[in-house]
């Protein structure tokens, strides 16, 4: 018996250095181990977060893309409506822009052909004043030379009578008969005259009723030009404004086109996005699994310090 217990007292006594150590290895593994299990917790979290943080990036992704996966894909029904109508819109208005200029053209070809005609009148008008004055200034000469013959004819035979009586019947005769020989002449002459005033009268009325037309169409003229010119002005205007439509259109065109090529950028990040989100999912896993390897290794080795622990105190 007291060997016994002398036996146990000596192991005691050299067991207890060891027995020390190996609680103190085990305070150290616990507390390690509860620090490793506070960043297995910290890392669980964080990971936690990452996947719910993934998640919902995914759920924002899938769900854009739902939304506008068509749209950012290809250019929708709608904008390819739209492009349709603007291209169709800008054809008409390239058109009528042909046509007003076609327009324009004819309108300063006919303005021009007028202006013409007008020209060709007014010198016509001249040519025609010109001949009524020297129609009206025949037969001013006509009526001057008609009464310069008729005043010869009354001084004649003024002068006849008043002849001194003392002058021989001889000449006096012969004198009788130059008078006579005057006074036959005459009707023919004043008969001629007549005819020919009443021909240059006929012509006066003729060219005046000439002028009269001509002045007239030249009036019509002016307002065909004037008419003409402000049709040129209108269409000028509305040059323009098609024009600026058409200019208009050609900038929202290509203000569509740059949004359809920022839309389809924007589907290439999304896609790029998604793949990096895929790999970091993949990243996530793996460290998952490194650390569900490194919890197991190390509730193994809590378990066994435990065993360790539960086997000292049995001893």
């Amino acid at each position: 018996m007291e060997f016994t217990r002398d036996f146990q007292t000596m192991l005691n006594v050299e067991l207890q250095p060891a027995v020390r150590q190996i609680v103190e290895r085990n305070e150290q593994l616990e507390e390690e181990n509860k620090r490793l299990m506070e960043k297995i917790h910290e890392l669980l979290t964080e990971v936690t977060a990452m996947k719910a943080t993934r998640h919902k990036f995914k759920l924002d992704c899938e769900s854009l893309l739902a939304n506008h996966a068509s749209e950012l894909l290809s250019p929708s029904r709608e904008m390819k409506q739209k492009l349709k109508r603007q291209r169709r819109q800008i054809e008409n208005l390239q058109n009528q822009l042909t046509s007003t200029k076609t327009e324009l053209e004819t309108v300063l070809q006919e303005k021009n052909e007028l202006q013409d005609n007008f020209e060709q009148r007014e010198d016509a008008l001249e040519k025609n004043a010109q001949a009524e004055a020297d129609a009206t200034n025949s037969c001013k000469e006509m009526v001057q030379s008609l009464n310069h013959l008729i005043g010869l004819m009354t001084n004649s035979g003024v002068t006849s009578n008043s002849q001194n009586s003392s002058t021989s019947s001889r000449l006096r005769a012969n004198r009788d008969e130059d008078l006579i020989l005057d006074f036959q002449d005459l009707p023919s002459a004043v008969s001629y005259l007549q005819k020919k005033i009443v021909l240059m009268i006929e012509k006066c009325t003729d060219v005046t009723r000439s002028r009269d037309e001509m002045q007239l169409e030249n009036s019509n003229m002016k307002q065909q030009i004037s008419s003409l010119e402000t049709t040129i002005q209108c269409l000028e205007k509305k040059n323009e404004t098609l024009e600026e439509c058409n200019t208009k259109y050609i900038k929202e065109r290509e203000e569509l086109g740059s949004a359809i090529a920022t839309l389809r950028t924007a589907l290439s990040d999304i896609k790029q996005n998604l793949v990096t989100a895929e790999d970091e999912k993949k990243e996530l896993k793996k460290e998952n699994v490194k650390l569900r390897i490194e919890l197991d290794s190390l509730r193994d080795i809590s378990k066994n310090v435990n065993l360790d622990d539960d086997y000292d105190e049995s001893y």
